[in-house]
């Protein structure tokens, strides 16, 4: 890649991840922002979406933690003081700004390049609006207008034909507009993205791939291990469910988020076959029976006994490895589901076992 690739990263992907910057792909874009690889652009409008979705999100959080705290008080037995601490001693001015701080340090340090999109004419985005035109569609969403600012001044940046855009977005408005403009690409992750740009690093990552191929079996212990270890719970019924053994395992999506020399950073989409230990009361058995006025709700029936379920969960690990010889040297930083429990929804599987 001789150019900067110029790329722009809608507020959805940063609050997806919870607005952490300090994240393996994060590093890794800011690395190839710094080695010139990488062309920042950020709007005037997306930066004030960003703090005003990170102030969105402390609301949303302080409230729904005030409801359980009312609700179940357990979590001042579990929470302890760092409980506390979140609730009552800090603001939501003073998190609005530490995470702020963060994210302005990594536009800095990315070299971003932020161009103004709310002094435009309106013109043209109020004849997508009524003409139902991406990124507005047949619902003629009237929230949509500031992403509609967005993409008009980002198409407007570059005059030329030959220079194109990377547009990162979970937003599926942005897609449909990427995918009717030439001078558009659409990543829906981060991942993506960063397993699309690292693609011509010496061919590398096909030697990546081979070297996970070639050591399936040692990586899907670790994914037992880490299920066993992270545990699991019912999500949407009464009871309890247990990990027994990991009965398959397949790699649907390899994407190598960080390259350096003979050190990779990995994130993996993987198929797993599970046999469970399940007891809980089928929710969708219930009943209620009047006592003194009061309703109680009751279940018929228990769903008992082993159970094989199939789960897709996210892998990220970090491995040192020889290119030249394609073999594994070491693999460090193991984690399934972010490190959380599995959750199992009675909902998702058509029958019991």
């Amino acid at each position: 890649m001789d150019k900067p690739i110029t790329v722009f990263i809608d507020t959805s992907i940063f609050k997806k991840h919870g607005f952490s910057v300090n994240k393996t792909m994060f590093n890794t874009f800011r690395s190839l922002c710094q080695s010139n690889k990488i062309q920042f652009l950020s709007t005037d409008i997306t930066q004030s979406e960003i703090e005003s979705n990170i102030l969105q999100s402390i609301k949303e959080l302080k409230t729904a933690f005030k409801k359980i705290e009312k609700e179940n008080r357990i979590i001042e037995t579990i929470g302890g003081q760092t409980y506390k601490e979140f609730i009552d001693k800090k603001s939501t001015a003073e998190m609005l700004s530490d995470i702020k701080k963060d994210i302005d340090t990594f536009f800095e340090e990315c070299n971003i390049q932020i161009i103004n999109a709310s002094e435009q004419s309106g013109g043209q985005i109020f004849n997508d609006y009524f003409s139902k035109a991406p990124p507005f569609g047949e619902g003629k969403k009237k929230h949509e207008f500031p992403d509609a600012f967005v993409l008009s001044a980002l198409k407007g940046f570059f005059p030329e034909k030959n220079k194109n855009i990377i547009a990162v977005s979970t937003d599926k408005d942005f897609k449909s507009f990427c995918e009717n403009e030439d001078k558009f690409k659409y990543f829906e992750t981060l991942y993506e993205f960063i397993n699309w740009i690292l693609q011509d690093e010496d061919n590398v990552v096909t030697v990546i791939h081979k070297i996970i191929e070639d050591n399936k079996q040692k990586i899907s212990k670790l994914i037992e291990h880490e299920i066993e270890n992270n545990g699991m719970y019912v999500d949407d019924a009464d009871g309890e469910i247990f990990f027994e053994t990991l009965q398959s395992c397949q790699f649907m999506d390899i994407s190598v988020v960080g390259l350096n020399k003979n050190h990779a950073s990995l994130f993996i989409d993987v198929d797993v076959t599970l046999n469970l230990e399940a007891s809980y009361w089928d929710p969708d058995s219930w009943y209620t029976v009047k006592d003194d006025g009061v309703k109680e709700v009751y279940y018929h029936d228990q769903i008992e006994g082993t159970v094989e379920r199939n789960f897709t969960i996210e892998v990220e690990f970090e491995m040192e490895f020889n290119a030249r010889k394609s073999i594994l040297l070491d693999i460090k930083n193991f984690e399934v589901n972010s490190g959380s429990p599995l959750a199992y929804s009675h909902y998702d599987f058509d029958d019991y076992g």
